[in-house]
């Protein structure tokens, strides 16, 4: 199972990588197909938010804290400062690391979309 990360480096650049997580194996009741559980990732809190994209162009910024963050309902662009550019499907969860630099840019669509935020321990 792999997750896609956004992180800095020492000069404040922020990049791209795909991580994998550990991944366990764990049997499910009668009649339900056996579940793969990638992680632990140790969470504070979960939050639901709701982003209303109304078009304004997005600016660069840094991640307010260590997070998950899954983008429910609708597709998403993010930039990173080295150049990279992925356009995420909804569903896609990313690790946002990139706490301080010049950050990453986030492209909303116009519109109503859900997003659940996972603030992670140190």
């Amino acid at each position: 199972m792999h997750l896609l990360r956004v992180w800095a480096d020492e000069a404040g650049e922020s990049h791209f990588s795909d991580e994998a997580l550990p991944e366990r194996v764990v049997p499910a009741g009668t009649g339900v197909p056996e579940l793969t559980i990638g992680g632990p990732l140790p969470a504070v809190e979960v939050e639901l938010v709701d982003v209303r994209g109304d078009g304004t162009p997005p600016d660069w910024h840094p991640a307010p804290r260590r997070q998950l963050v899954v983008f429910v309902t609708g597709p998403v662009t993010i930039r990173t400062s080295d150049g990279g550019r992925r356009s995420l499907p909804p569903g896609t969860a990313v690790l946002v690391e990139d706490t301080w630099g010049r950050g990453h840019v986030t492209e909303h669509p116009v519109g109503d979309q859900r997003v659940l935020q996972v603030p992670l321990r140190d």
